[in-house]
């Protein structure tokens, strides 16, 4: 919500055309970080809950909705047959000491839809635990190039760990923003007012838009 908020005043102030073009998709994101009990990182568990406007078009562009109600069995079909989630980028970050942690593939995927809103939840694991003598892990859910945004709704552990201590630090939006249209200059794209797709060069500057999950299981 803190997100889309920047992006309407921006636009107001009358940031370059070409920042608006990005991002074409919100998506709230909520985390569940699973340890072992010890304080070893294991895997997170990560809901994609879409706007409305959204879950009705995703369902609308498959068929699911010609009579304006869904099904159980739809909502199987759709996370089964019609999305192949080995080529699903995921957009999760996880960080130990400067360097990215390995993830596994989006497993267990489900869907629910509640309110005309659908919220899709998978795993990532982790190729290792994380070792919480290595230091704090850092965990961000975002798109490098922003043409989908996401808010970070909540983060918790799965389940209580006495070993471990999770806290969030908000993105520096107005820092976010100012590297953005930096990159867009640098890129000669901010003269451009076409809209770009998700082909079309942009920065890497979704990250930067992203609030931080640190989970410290340091003793």
């Amino acid at each position: 919500m803190r997100l889309r908020a920047l992006i309407a005043a921006a636009a107001v102030a009358g940031f370059p055309a070409a920042a608006f073009a990005h991002p074409h998709a919100f998506i709230d994101a909520s985390l569940r970080l699973e340890t072992d009990g010890a304080g070893r990182l294991l895997a997170v568990a990560v809901d994609w809950r879409y706007g409305r406007a959204d879950s009705h078009y995703i369902l609308d562009a498959r068929g699911y909705f010609d009579d304006g109600k869904i099904t159980g069995a739809e909502l199987r079909a759709l996370v089964r047959d019609e999305i192949d989630w080995s080529v699903v980028p995921g957009d999760l970050s996880v960080m130990q000491g400067g360097t990215a942690l390995p993830l596994g593939p989006l497993v267990s995927p489900s869907v629910v839809y509640e309110g005309e809103v659908l919220t899709f939840t998978h795993r990532r694991v982790l190729s290792a635990p994380a070792a919480p003598e290595a230091g704090p892990v850092e965990v961000k859910v975002y798109d490098p190039e922003f043409y989908t945004a996401y808010s970070l709704d909540e983060a918790a552990l799965a389940a209580p760990d006495p070993a471990c201590r999770l806290r969030v630090e908000p993105a520096d939006l107005e820092e976010a923003g100012r590297r953005l249209g930096e990159a867009l200059d640098a890129m000669n794209l901010s003269a451009d007012p076409q809209d770009a797709g998700p082909g079309d060069p942009f920065p890497e500057v979704g990250a930067f838009f992203a609030d931080a999950v640190i989970l410290d299981c340091r003793p």
